[in-house]
């Protein structure tokens, strides 16, 4: 999906010859990086001939990075809050700015008063692949089963979302616990010394 361009340009290199490498990616694909005896994705790649070396280009289609969300478990806590982290990952180093925003929804969990309802957008610099999104979630008394909320993904840049990943969902545990009940009949019991 692409070729290589060097120079100088010849069969062979002494030790010691400095040679530029040059990726060309063919029409709708990009260079994501070099591998073998050379890393990064420097375009040209400039390197000095001390051994034999073999290098590759790996060339993939523009705007094939993809993006998916994880789901996330927490136990709730009685007070204060417990983050749940969503790991949002793309595929694919791109060399391009990934964006994509994000927003919670409830679910059986409500905002406000079992999560912190949270939105934004997460930006991807080139060659950055992984992101968390954290959503508090919020500590309370109540005996109840387990809640869900969706943290869902939209309006991707320069990334496409893949199928059945547009949505992760955070799961809260309670661990909380009814009191404990008393059976029997009241007793008066005396004392003495």
């Amino acid at each position: 999906h692409g070729s290589l361009a060097k120079s100088p340009d010849q069969a062979g290199y002494d030790h010691g010859t400095s040679v530029t490498l040059t990726a060309v990616p063919d029409s709708g694909y990009h260079l994501i990086g070099w591998s073998g005896d050379a890393s990064g994705q420097d375009n040209p790649l400039t390197l000095v001939m001390d051994a034999s070396k073999t290098i590759t280009a790996t060339f993939l289609p523009v705007g094939d990075s993809r993006l998916s969300i994880s789901n996330a478990t927490v136990t709730e806590g009685n007070a204060g809050r417990v983050e749940a982290l969503f790991a949002v990952a793309i595929s694919n180093a791109s060399l391009q700015t990934i964006t994509v925003e994000f927003a919670t929804a409830d679910g059986t969990a409500t905002a406000g008063g079992d999560y912190a309802a949270t939105s934004g957008v997460l930006t991807f610099a080139p060659g950055e692949t992984n992101k968390v999104i954290s959503v508090s979630v919020l500590g309370d008394w109540l005996i109840e089963p387990a809640e869900t909320f969706r943290v869902r993904l939209a309006n991707e840049v320069n990334a496409t979302v893949l199928p059945g990943q547009r949505e992760g969902t955070g799961t809260i545990l309670h661990d909380d616990t009814a009191p404990p009940s008393f059976t029997g009949q009241p007793s008066n019991q005396n004392v003495t010394q």
